[in-house]
């Protein structure tokens, strides 16, 4: 638990922690963001299965352990979490789809991308009661540059466009499958959290899939390990194609080359 804890960390919060400097690292906006989410999670998971009659120490300590493995796209499983209540698939449901923290080891949409998502969400509300006054976003105190929130924004936008595109193709390929396996294996493959819910939570395997799906869900895998917009970059014909050179360059590449003819002439 320690450890998938860690996992979903920033490595530079890591490292300042590891060397001692912990005030910084409590005052990262998303470390803080962070621990809400995890502590906010453990808490309505572990609410729910006592409300069916878990015991408390079990149902804290399987929900710890399953919010941790699934936030930081870990995977494990020692409990068959596809049967709890439905407020709690619901919650793990969304682990899936959010992760940990950015910079961290864990898959899904970061926290600082949600973060900054709901920034620009309050801005634009805040605009329609203010419209004279000048909004900024800011993370840690730090105004974040417009075309950075554009980034984000843009990521979210392609998330949720594939999300749904992922949803209707797996659909049609596993016509028999419920709406809850396909949400959760869309949500799954594109956060690389290993299982997922309904006929594929973690007491099952992807074996009985089919070939078509299983290839799918890989592509989705790969995209999602990517970052999205780097697997879309990858893709583009742009960046295969062999730019020309300006006359600025190719006067540049001239002289460098004389210079070395001349070196090779003296030796």
């Amino acid at each position: 638990i320690v450890f998938m804890f860690l996992a979903g960390v920033n490595f530079t919060l890591m490292w300042l922690m590891g060397s001692g400097d912990f005030k910084s690292a409590l005052g990262d906006e998303e470390f803080r963001t962070y621990l809400v989410y995890i502590f906010s999670a453990v808490a309505i998971i572990t609410f729910s299965l006592v409300l069916v009659g878990r015991a408390m120490d079990e149902a804290l300590l399987d929900t710890l352990f399953h919010v941790l493995s699934i936030g930081t796209s870990t995977g494990y499983a020692s409990a068959d979490y596809a049967s709890w209540p439905g407020v709690a698939r619901i919650i793990l449901f969304l682990l899936m789809i959010v992760g940990a923290c950015a910079g961290s080891t864990s898959g899904g949409l970061k926290l600082m991308r949600i973060r900054i998502g709901l920034k620009v969400a309050f801005r634009e509300l805040a605009r329609i009661a203010q419209p004279r006054k000048i909004h900024m976003i800011r993370m840690n105190n730090e105004v974040v540059e417009q075309k950075q929130v554009s980034l984000v924004v843009g990521m979210l936008f392609i998330w949720v466009i594939l999300f749904g595109f992922s949803c209707i193709v797996l659909a049609m390929m596993m016509p028999d499958a419920s709406f809850e396996t396909i949400l959760s294996v869309a949500a799954s493959g594109l956060g690389n959290t290993g299982p997922a819910l309904g006929a594929y939570g973690p007491t099952e395997t992807w074996a009985s899939m089919n070939s078509g799906s299983l290839i799918f869900t890989s592509i989705l895998m790969w995209f999602g390990r990517l970052e999205l917009l780097t697997a879309i970059i990858v893709l583009h014909p742009h960046s295969w194609r062999r730019e020309e050179k300006s006359d600025g360059e190719r006067q540049g590449m001239a002289m460098v080359k004389r210079i070395l003819d001349r070196e090779v002439a003296k030796d």
